[in-house]
């Protein structure tokens, strides 16, 4: 379980607590490892950034337990699903850049391997941390959970459906865009469609990437 708490001598951190049992705390350090690797690829790859990442391992007394400890930069700022129309207009670029690294990442993983599942609106926000000259774009809710890994032999059409990721992007763009108003997001629109393209050209029955096509290519 995961609680989230901070330093009274210094603000600028966050401090998330995950108690485990003893049996358990391995099986969890393995996983926070690989699930830093894939935000480091976040970042490092697609230039999405994420705060300063720091673990420890320690006793929780509260709960009795062992606990993993992650302390993360405190990002001052609004979530893109919160965001005001006027402050995401003064972003777009920002904004647009954003989103077509986003889905480039999700066009990348069609093909097979691990990533992040859960990257919709509400676990960006538009801020900065105590020493940012300028407003980013950061990944803050870091919760290892939500990952999957495809393999070769797998038939990936549902997790890229209208039910999983494709629907998911599609939502976050639709959603983003009505806060803009009468402002496009073009080269995430373009992205968009490139991805629906090749997920249209292997699998030539996808209805929903049809549709998603067609919506997408009238804007």
């Amino acid at each position: 379980k995961e609680r989230i708490r901070s330093f009274h001598e210094r603000p600028n951190k966050i401090v998330r607590v995950h108690t485990c049992s003893t049996d358990d705390l391995e099986f969890w350090i393995n996983k926070y490892k690989q699930h830093r690797k894939l935000l480091f690829e976040l970042r490092d790859k697609y230039g999405i950034s994420i705060p300063d990442i720091n673990y420890m391992v320690g006793d929780y007394k509260k709960a009795q337990n062992p606990a993993l400890f992650i302390i993360t930069d405190r990002i001052n700022g609004v979530d893109l699903d919160n965001i005001e129309r006027n402050e995401a207009r003064k972003s777009i670029q920002k904004i647009d850049d954003f989103y077509t690294c986003l889905i480039k990442y999700y066009q990348d993983k069609y093909n097979g391997g691990t990533f992040l599942l859960d990257l919709s609106n509400s676990q960006f926000v538009l801020g900065r941390r105590t020493n940012d000259t300028k407003d980013q774009i950061y990944l803050v809710d870091l919760d290892p959970s939500f990952e999957y890994q495809i393999k070769e032999s797998e038939d990936n059409n549902y997790l890229f459906s209208e039910f999983g990721i494709m629907g998911s992007l599609d939502y976050t763009l639709s959603t983003i865009k009505q806060k803009l108003g009468d402002i496009d997001l073009p080269r995430a629109t373009a992205q968009f469609i490139t991805f629906l393209g090749m997920i249209i050209g292997k699998n030539s029955g996808s209805s929903y990437a049809e549709f998603l096509l067609k919506k997408n290519s009238m804007l």
